[in-house]
Order: structure tokens, then sequence, then C-alpha cells
């Protein structure tokens, strides 16, 4: 992400080498502002505490569960690259078994005075 405009051009300017002045300007003018939340204090201080994104705090013999391929998905894939061949590498993505996404874990004591 950016901090500022001069710092979303200069990353553009990076990554980008052939982008124009118009096509740089075009792209800063669909930025938006987001707000990011940041913890203060270090990983290792907050295991086990509330946070929101990251990844969770799992026992090191556990791992992450994946989410299967949806049950319909060959059908689908098979639709959808009919007329556009230009999202087979969509097809690829659905066809896989992807990690769920963590949003937050919460410590249930931290909440309590809430």
């Amino acid at each position: 992400m950016f901090r500022d405009e001069a710092d979303a051009r200069a990353m553009i300017k990076q990554y980008c080498t052939s982008a124009t002045r118009a096509e740089t300007d075009f792209l800063i003018s669909r930025l938006r502002p987001q707000f990011w939340i940041e913890p203060k204090i270090s990983q290792a201080e907050l295991r086990g505490g509330t946070r929101f994104g990251g990844a969770p705090d799992l026992p090191k013999d556990l791992a992450w569960p994946l989410r299967p391929p949806a049950l319909h998905a060959k059908a689908q894939i098979d639709k959808m690259v009919q007329f556009r061949k230009s999202d087979s590498w969509l097809a690829d993505h659905m066809l896989r078994e992807l990690p769920y996404e963590f949003i937050a874990q919460i410590n249930l004591s931290e909440a309590a005075r809430f």
C-alpha cells in the first residue's frame, strides 16, 4: 500500500517503467483511502491475543484447513472458458484446494470487560 500520492507515484514508476504520465495520473485517480489496524507490539507478544488478519495462533502440529474446490466448479469452468479463453487462470484457481481466509482471533478474556 501507499502512504501518500508521492509514494504511489514512486511505486508506479518503479514497477511500471513504461507507464506514461497520463497512465500514471489515471491510476492515481483510482486510488481510494484505506485504514489499517497494526499492532504496536511484536508478534511474540501478540501470541494468544485478539487480532485481525495475519495468521492464527495454532499448535505446531495443527495445519490450517483448506477449502475444497466448489462442487460444480468443473461445469462452471467449462461454460466460462468456452466464452473467454483468457479466464483459464481463474479456472485453475477454482479447481485448487486453497486455505480459508483468516479474519480474526478474539481472546475472550480481553473481550469480557466490554
